[in-house]
């Protein structure tokens, strides 16, 4: 009988600590902060981004959807003559409100001499944070010679 009623105990938290996880999934997202690694060196014609100015200074856009045309909010910092690989960190504070949406970074050229011709894109990617939330925190995004590591704080429901 005791090791009846053990079982029985045994059972009842296994399937509280599940259903609680199943009561409470991921509902959305914070990105806190932004590494890129790598960019193109070049632009697509093979000129270096900063023909006058020396070596680019990057920053990060983010959207949801997959252009820059409205809404954009881009970091507050940029670095001067980044050199790809290394290591860019910008920290944010950009919602990922809707989980199954495509939200899309961006990595500028900052241009101070030619601003009629504005910041140079030099690369962009593409995400549905909904394919990241069995993940960590932290993950990674690639796609040609564009790679970014993405820092999230992940919300659950009530």
């Amino acid at each position: 009988m005791r090791n009846l009623f053990y079982l029985f105990c045994l059972a009842c938290l296994t399937f509280s600590m599940v259903s609680c996880e199943e009561e409470n999934p991921i509902i959305s997202g914070k990105i806190t902060k932004i590494d890129v690694l790598t960019f193109p060196s070049f632009d697509e014609n093979g000129d270096s981004w900063d023909n006058f100015q020396g070596l680019p200074d990057i920053y990060v856009k983010f959207n949801r959807g997959t252009d820059f045309s409205t809404g954009a909010e881009d970091t507050a910092n940029r670095y001067d003559d980044a050199v790809s690989p290394g290591t860019f960190a910008f920290d944010v504070d950009w919602d990922l409100d809707v989980l199954g949406d495509t939200y899309t970074l961006g990595i500028y050229d900052y241009d101070l001499i030619d601003p009629l011709d504005g910041d140079d894109e030099m690369g962009k990617i593409s995400f549905v944070p909904d394919d990241y939330t069995d993940e960590s925190s932290k993950f990674n995004i690639t796609s040609g010679n564009v790679s970014i590591n993405v820092t999230v704080e992940w919300t659950r429901g009530e």
